[in-house]
């Protein structure tokens, strides 16, 4: 059986922990947080999952210095979650220029500024 490095599942409960937040729901943030930490210690105990086991620690380590610097509001989801929400901010920032009637060489001025610092605010 082949075990590849697919962190699917970790990366799930990590973006619902992000969406609850986001929704101010306190209750679901501590379930997916809960969640997420008995998967990582207990859950990937086989040598096998040692690199799922690391990747649900750095999400862990993550959520805990977000809390800790009280900067949770700010966390960002990962994965290809993370893409479709890049791609659709970028798009949606694009389309909003496009109404105030930027000209083109602005548009792509300001779209590629606000790439390069996606998720610095």
């Amino acid at each position: 059986m082949s075990y590849d490095t697919n962190n699917d599942f970790s990366n799930w409960i990590y973006n619902r922990y992000v969406e609850s937040l986001r929704k101010k729901d306190l209750r679901t943030t501590v379930i997916f947080l809960d969640v997420l930490e008995k998967f990582s210690s207990s859950g990937l105990t086989d040598r096998k999952f040692s690199r799922h086991r690391r990747h649900a620690n750095g999400l862990l380590k993550t959520i805990y210095k977000a809390i800790k610097t009280g900067k949770s509001d700010k966390l960002e989801l990962t994965g290809k979650e993370w893409t479709q929400e890049f791609e659709r901010k970028i798009s949606e920032y694009e389309k909003q220029l496009i109404e105030m009637n930027f000209s083109e060489e602005t548009i792509q001025q300001l779209v590629t500024e606000k790439k390069m610092n996606y998720g610095n605010n």
